[in-house]
């Protein structure tokens, strides 16, 4: 009966993508032609030469904190090109020069807090994806990708860097910049002799919480609306080339370990010190203008900062994004979503188990576009470990673009290979479609098999489903419809999921507001929502979460948010909190509050804070936290982080308060040297988790780390035998040098 209902709703569901699906009209926006440059660049910061001069300047309007109207300061931008380069000029005049913000020389800033200036490019023009490319008056550089269109909870990759260069000059007039982005860094298309991208332009004024760009973009999807793919304006290249380059980047990596491990009869802790001299190999090769290769050597990642330490208040697996540099290249590309951070392919599980590294022995990946087919390919080995395996990881992404320019059809397989024998596949067939307005369905399928498990197509037990219809907009009446099935064997090796065997049904409905032009406020936004979900084995009632909220935003950069919420949550079976605290079985109702207020983030000294309070199983629960950021000069900034969570069952006598403290000192001399140091403390976990590292980076792919990580026990009395005041200490050093091969 309950596969019946299943293939009811397959059938609802094609039913529902016939009757409204229909094929967008688009009204194309006339391209700019980008002129190549004719005479010598100076690349100084100042674009003040003959070649400036013949080219024309793009119009650029305001974004935020109101759309549509004139700059308050006047901005130059022109786009040229030679053989080699995209260069971008600007002249960013100001009549309060003196009130320009500097505030970093930090690589891959984010902060509101600095004047900054960028461009946003689509260089496959697939109102998808994104290249972006800033710059701040200091001459820090930030580049990073866009994806889904800028939509979801993290669209944004900033963890991903390329070749590039940027000279600024700051005077009397305002600021200047002078940008070059080697065409060999930028993947793209060439059809018929000429390239189509998408650009968006945008200058960002801390002190007046003002942006402007081109081209002009309402603000109907929030903040993250002028980063969106899809509203970038065609530009028209006519005779470039593309390049093939080859960059072959060895690293050397010396230094010393020591930890603390039980001595065979687990009476005592002996010290096991651990010298380290290794090599390893990346390289880069332009197979064709829009295909990729990476392979890796000895892959290493010493210079990745540690996770931060979190307090898991759910019977749930905690999701922690990817940092590791070799799996930033096209990330969006392997992005199989399956709502919220369910995904079939989840790059953590290669090379990291249980929390500990697994040495990666080496590996390969394409990525790119063939015609109007995106293809990616990752394979990658890892070491045998103590009793761990060594194993193969692969997956196999294929995405195309379909009937419009903003819908899309895809499909990814995955495969999991143990030197044992055990293995575990899935695949998986994905599309975003965008219907009319701004409403676009979603869908997934996704099948795994494993070793030990009979395999048949038409079984639902290893299958998830998923089903979402949503308006991108803040303006106006918007909603949400979804539905989701995760069958009871589903097991996506590769992958990462919250629940399994389950069956939800959620969304929600909202209408938001601007305020106009003469109000302090911005927006406001109200909307009802929530989710139900279903065991699969007897299709009784599990959890049931109804939450209103409520946010406004001011002009200022300020946001509050308040956010009730209703649950419900039936426990089949108890499970531990904070691995000490029993929660018994059986059905809970109880409801909170949560309430969270940020500072305007372009003030040098911002925060952010948030409670949430009421109810919790058959107790309560209190908590707090507070994330500021102290920017006492462009050179030394200090982000200090607390939370405190307290739980308290009076019905069975139980208490337990929680405390995470974090704090981040970081040092720029320039932008080529820097200091950083990030201590964290959990009372959960009785840790102190330090790490310090320096970084010297002449030039992008050339890298000096020193890298110190100590791990500190702060009870150490709480099991026997006693334990070490130091559970382990690592002390790194790491050079990397990119030989640029054109």
């Amino acid at each position: 009966m309950k596969y019946k209902v299943v293939q009811f709703i397959h059938l609802f569901f094609l039913w529902i993508m016939i009757l409204f699906f229909r094929i967008d009209q688009v009204f194309a926006q006339e391209p700019v032609h980008i002129q190549r440059i004719a005479t010598p660049v100076i690349f100084d910061g100042m674009p003040d030469e003959e070649a400036w001069q013949a080219i024309m300047p793009l119009p650029l309007t305001t974004y935020f904190p109101d759309d549509g109207r004139v700059p308050t300061e006047q901005s130059d931008v022109r786009i040229g090109y030679d053989d080699d380069y995209l260069y971008i000029g600007a002249r960013l005049y100001d009549s309060n020069p003196a009130g320009i913000q500097a505030a970093t020389f930090r690589r891959n800033f984010q902060d509101l807090s600095t004047d900054s200036f960028g461009i946003i490019l689509d260089t496959f023009n697939n109102n998808e994806t994104a290249m972006a490319f800033f710059t701040t008056p200091t001459g820090a550089r930030s580049d990073f990708i866009v994806s889904n269109d800028a939509e979801g909870g993290n669209p944004f990759n900033r963890d991903w860097d390329t070749f590039w260069e940027v000279q600024t000059i700051q005077n009397e007039e305002g600021w200047f910049v002078e940008m070059r982005i080697p065409f060999s860094s930028l993947r793209f298309q060439k059809q018929n002799g000429r390239v189509e991208m998408g650009l968006t332009v945008k200058r960002w004024i801390a002190r007046k919480n003002e942006s402007n760009i081109f081209p002009a973009i309402p603000n109907n999807w929030g903040y993250n609306g002028h980063f969106k793919p899809s509203q970038t304006h065609p530009i028209v290249f006519d005779d470039i080339e593309q390049k093939n380059p080859l960059h072959i980047t060895p690293y050397l990596l010396g230094g010393f370990r020591q930890q603390q491990i039980l001595n065979e009869n687990q009476s005592a802790y002996l010290r096991d010190d651990i010298f380290t001299r290794e090599a390893g190999l990346d390289v880069k090769y332009g197979l064709s203008g829009n295909l990729t290769l990476d392979l890796t050597l000895n892959t290493d990642f010493a210079q990745v900062e540690a996770d931060d330490e979190l307090v898991n208040l759910t019977r749930f697996s905690v999701f922690f994004p990817e940092k590791r540099k070799f799996f930033q290249e096209r990330a969006d590309l392997f992005d199989f979503s399956m709502g919220g951070p369910n995904r079939l392919f989840y790059s953590r599980r290669i090379g990291i188990r249980d929390g500990r590294q697994i040495r990666i022995l080496g590996g390969a990946r394409v990525t790119g576009s063939v015609g109007k087919w995106d293809l990616g390919f990752i394979n990658m080995q890892t070491a045998r470990e103590g009793e761990i395996p060594t194993e193969n990881f692969g997956t196999i992404r294929l995405k195309r673009r379909l009937i419009n320019q903003n819908s899309f059809v895809g499909t990814m397989f995955t495969s999991r290979i143990s030197e044992d024998r055990d293995y575990n596949y899935g695949y998986g067939l994905d599309g975003v479609f965008h219907l009319f307005g701004d409403d676009y369905i979603t869908v997934n399928y996704a099948h795994s098999i494993e070793k030990g498990r009979q395999y048949r197509i038409s079984d639902f037990g290893p299958t998830r489903l998923r089903f979402e219809w949503d308006t991108r907009r803040i303006s106006g009446i918007g909603y949400t419809f979804g539905f989701s099935r995760n069958g009871p064997t589903f097991n996506p090796g590769l992958g990462f999921l919250i629940r399994r065997s389950y069956t939800r049904y959620g969304g929600n409905i909202r209408y938001g507001w601007f305020s106009g032009e003469a109000s302090r406020f911005r927006n406001h936004i109200i909307q009802a929502g929530g989710n139900v979900f279903f065991l699969n084995t007897d299709g009784d009632l599990e959890s049931v979460n109804l939450s209103p909220q409520w946010r406004t935003d001011w002009k200022s950069g300020s946001r509050i948010t308040v956010n009730p919420t209703f649950n419900i949550e039936d426990l089949r079976l108890p499970f531990l909190l904070l691995g000490e605290i029993a929660i018994p079985a059986g059905r809970y109702h109880f409801s909170n509050i949560g309430i969270n207020f940020n500072t305007p983030g372009g003030a040098m000294i911002n925060a952010m804070f948030s409670v949430n309070a009421g109810q919790f199983f058959d107790g309560h629960r209190y908590s707090a936290s507070a994330e500021s950021q102290f920017i006492l000069s462009r050179h030394v900034r200090l982000s200090p982080y607390y939370e405190i969570n307290h739980l308290d069952f009076s019905v069975r006598d139980v208490s337990a308060t929680t405390h995470i403290a974090r704090i981040r000192l970081e040092y720029y001399l320039s932008t080529q040297f820097s200091m950083s140091t990030f201590v964290q403390f959990s009372n959960a976990a009785d840790m102190v988790i330090s790490n310090f590292r320096l970084r010297y980076n002449p030039r992008e792919g050339n890298d000096l780390y020193i890298v110190v990580n100590e791990n500190l026990n702060t009870d150490r009395h709480r099991f026997s035998p006693v334990q070490p005041v130091s559970q382990s200490r690592a002390i790194m050093l790491k050079y990397t040098y990119t030989f640029n091969i054109q």
